[in-house]
C-alpha cells in the first residue's frame, strides 16, 4: 500500500526538500527503525532524509480550481476545532486536542512557491 509523508522541515535541504510538500514514501521496514525514510525528493532521485522531518498522513485531496489541499492525518478525522495559523494553513483538532487535519489554502500559489528556492 502506497504511504505518503508530509515534509514539515527542510533546514539544511532546501534544494532537496519543499516544506509542506508531499512525498511517496518508499517503504523499507528496516530503514524506520533506523530513524530514516527513503523518498524521491525535489532532485528526482530517492534518498534517505531523517524521519524527523516529515509526519505520516493518512490520505490528502487537492482541489486544483481553489488551490486548497486537504491533508488528513488520521481516520476517521472526528475534527471538532479548526485554528488558523500564518500563511492560510488551517489546524484541525479532534476532542481530545490532537491534530488531525491540515489545511493549506492557496497550496501552489502560495505554500509551495513560498519554500522553493
Amino acid at each position: 500500500m502506497k504511504q505518503n509523508v508530509l515534509c514539515m522541515d527542510n533546514y539544511d535541504y532546501p534544494v532537496s526538500l519543499t516544506k509542506y510538500r508531499i512525498y511517496e514514501l518508499i517503504s523499507e521496514k528496516r530503514l524506520e527503525e533506523t530513524g530514516m525514510f527513503r523518498i524521491i525528493d525535489d532532485s528526482g532521485e530517492d534518498y534517505l532524509h531523517s524521519k524527523k522531518r516529515f509526519i505520516h498522513i493518512e490520505s490528502f485531496d487537492y482541489d486544483r480550481e481553489a488551490d486548497v489541499m486537504y491533508v488528513n492525518l488520521k481516520k476517521p478525522q472526528n475534527a471538532v476545532e479548526t485554528l488558523p495559523q500564518e500563511n492560510g494553513i488551517l489546524l484541525r483538532y479532534d476532542k481530545d486536542e490532537t491534530i488531525v487535519g491540515i489545511t493549506f489554502m492557496n497550496y501552489e500559489k502560495n505554500i509551495l512557491k513560498r519554500y522553493e528556492t
